[in-house]
């Protein structure tokens, strides 16, 4: 996996307008996961900052993942 950018936001609103809502969760709007979060996270520990991480999964790692569901699946043919 590698890391492409790591951005630091001052709280979970600032990273919702600044990334892509649909890059954080696409099943979601902007409102939704914005209270979504505020769920799971008390206001002190918004008051920290946030942090978005892109990544980009190796090309390798991903044969590796693709292979191994493969091998671990039971296939027949008729």
């Amino acid at each position: 996996m590698n890391v492409l950018r790591v951005t630091e936001h001052p709280a979970f609103k600032a990273l919702l307008d600044g990334e892509v809502p649909t890059n954080v969760n696409p099943t979601a709007g902007r409102d939704q996961q914005l209270a979504d979060i505020r769920t799971i996270y008390a206001p002190e520990k918004e008051a920290l900052g946030t942090i978005a991480i892109q990544i980009e999964r190796a090309l390798q790692e991903c044969k590796r993942a693709l292979t191994m569901e493969i091998d671990s699946s039971s296939v027949s043919f008729s």
